[in-house]
Formats: C-alpha cells, structure tokens, sequence
C-alpha cells in the first residue's frame, strides 16, 4: 500500500513482516494443508497453532482466550485466500528502495511461524531509510505479549510524531 499510495505515509511499522512467505516452500505448502482439511480438522488446528503463534505463557489469559477466538472466526476459506495471497506477495529490491519514508521493522527472536529476526534483517538493508527494533523473548503474535508496549518501543525508537510524543 505504501508502494501505490506513498503520499498516504509519513512513517512506516512492520511488525514481524510476513514478506519471506514466498521464500519457504513449507510455509507455502500450508496454504494446500489447509484448503485440503476438514472444517473439524482446521478448527482443531486453530488450537493446535496457537502455541507457534503467540508465546503463551507471556500472553495473560483473557488475550490467550480473545485469539483463540479471533482465530476461530476466521473461516476455512478465508484462511486458505489470506494464506494465498502472501505467497503471491512479492517485492523486490528495487521497490523497497523506492519507500523513502522512515520504516520500523519491529522482528521477534523467537518467532515460531517466520524467521522475522532474518527477514528484518533484510528489509533494514534494503529500504533506504529504516532501522530495527528486535524483540529478543517474543513470538510471533508479539503484540499480545503483556511485555511488550507498542508506545514505549515507538517512544525507545525516537519513532512518534513530534506532536504525540510531547502529550506523553
């Protein structure tokens, strides 16, 4: 979207990017797992998942409960579209370097779903003008994570608007 439509940007924040999908056949590979999967099986690997995505025991209980929630109500099929369409997205070199603004790529260590330390890393060397914030204990679903305060990393990475960072 910053791509198409930069004017509509004045800072960019990945969080655990999902831009290598297309990079790991394994990864790709569960957009088939799951198209093929009874509705039972897939609601099962909901539950099955959640200790990949989110690093529980950092995650306070009424948050564990809402994402399994959140990740019951998306159904099968959306599921199987929304894993599609991240191993279609692709971008290259030369179109990273085009986003000028300032990117933060915030990347978990400890991500269980995608290698986002490494994808971090790359996207910092190829953007002209980001840097990283790495969340050394964290998974994948960082932001639940009751440690980790989206504000105070903003507020670390010299990241708010000057206008919203005077309020604080």
């Amino acid at each position: 979207m910053a791509l198409h439509s930069p004017h509509l940007f004045r800072r960019v924040i990945l969080v655990n990017p999902a831009s290598s999908f297309h990079r790991y056949p394994w990864v790709q590979w569960s957009t088939q797992v799951t198209r093929l999967l009874p509705e039972s099986l897939y609601r099962v690997g909901c539950v099955v998942f959640m200790p990949f995505l989110a690093s529980l025991g950092q995650v306070e209980s009424a948050d564990r409960r809402a994402l399994l929630k959140a990740m019951l109500s998306v159904t099968q099929e959306s599921s199987v579209w929304r894993l599609s369409l991240l191993s279609q997205f692709h971008l290259t070199p030369a179109q990273l370097q085009r986003l000028t603004q300032p990117v933060l790529v915030i990347a978990s260590q400890d991500d269980r779903v995608l290698p986002s330390r490494l994808e971090a890393e790359l996207l910092v060397r190829e953007f002209p003008n980001a840097r990283m914030h790495l969340l050394p204990n964290s998974g994948h679903a960082c932001l639940l994570e009751s440690g980790v305060n989206l504000y105070q990393i903003l507020e670390r990475c010299n990241f708010l608007e000057p206008a919203i960072a005077t309020v604080s």
